[in-house]
């Protein structure tokens, strides 16, 4: 069994942080069930055994708090999830003990499991969808556009304005998420248009998967802090419409790390964009009388 956080991998030889993985042994002989001993140390000898429920915790019943250990008859496969605080790079064993029970003599294996180190920042366009947390852009089924038209607040227009009175604005939203991590994390970013055109920003938000807000404000370039709990933060941004241009609109991140101090591992995933297409341009309306 395999417990994963969002958009995360793990294995049983180098599980995240927070992650549950399934550990069995095969054991021979010709007697009845044997006595059973699982344990978890930080030294090859087994001798310093990790910290119970803080290291790790077995899922599976058994656990003896006065012997630090799970006990019991032919048990030959545990299930153990891996604390949350657990370093990177971090190296435990996973013990078990085996006692024949016709000769009495006891055999013991030592799996070596080192914490993965690793992490990844990644920035989706999630516009239109209804589902902008966990929706996976390009699925089969997936309601986000990569691009829209303008819709227009107010059509009247008024002589001398030079064009309508009101074109609106429209909302951008990206989706900002951590892969294979599990403690605090930040990133930089920058908001661009990427056809070199001049744009507006009337605002942009950032709010955690949590529903706090983050950051509310009009600044193109930052640095945003993220919580330990919160996998993912969505940012909306609000651009003034205008008439007879495309705008490209870009979220780019960069520098984005944890507390862990582990970098960025993949920066092809770092920038994404919607395109607010072009209007038809209006410049009067009038009479030819």
């Amino acid at each position: 069994m395999v417990v994963t956080t969002f958009g995360q991998s793990s294995t049983y030889l180098n599980p995240m942080p927070g992650n549950t993985h399934n550990y069995s042994a095969t054991v021979t002989d010709n007697g009845d069930p044997n006595e059973v001993r699982w344990y978890v140390a930080t030294d090859a000898s087994g001798v310093s055994k990790a910290l119970y429920g803080t290291d790790y915790t077995f899922v599976t019943t058994g656990y003896n708090s006065s012997t630090d250990q799970l006990e019991g008859t032919a048990v030959y496969d545990v299930d153990i999830t891996w604390g949350a605080t657990v370093q990177d790079a971090e190296t435990y064993y996973v013990f078990v003990e085996v006692d024949d029970d016709q000769t009495q003599c006891t055999n013991r294996m030592a799996l070596r499991v080192q914490i993965a180190s690793e992490f990844n920042a990644l920035v989706y366009n999630v516009t239109g969808s209804v589902t902008p947390g966990t929706i996976i852009p390009g699925e089969p089924g997936s309601d986000v556009l990569d691009s829209d038209c303008p819709v227009i607040v107010n059509p009247v227009y008024s002589e001398g304005t030079g064009g309508h009175t009101d074109i609106g604005t429209t909302t951008i939203t990206y989706r900002v998420e951590r892969e294979f991590s599990l403690v605090g994390w930040s990133f930089d970013y920058t908001l661009y248009e990427a056809l070199g055109n001049p744009f507006n920003v009337v605002n942009i938000t950032m709010t955690d998967a949590g529903g706090t807000q983050l950051y509310s404000g009009t600044n193109l370039s930052g640095t945003q802090a993220v919580d330990a709990d919160e996998d993912y933060l969505l940012v909306q941004v609000e651009v003034t419409n205008q008439q007879g241009v495309n705008l490209d609109i870009n979220f780019e991140l960069s520098n984005a790390t944890d507390s862990n101090s582990n970098t960025d591992g993949k920066n092809s995933d770092n920038t994404d964009n919607f395109v607010i297409e072009a209007m038809p341009e209006i410049t009067g309306f009038g009479s030819n009388d």
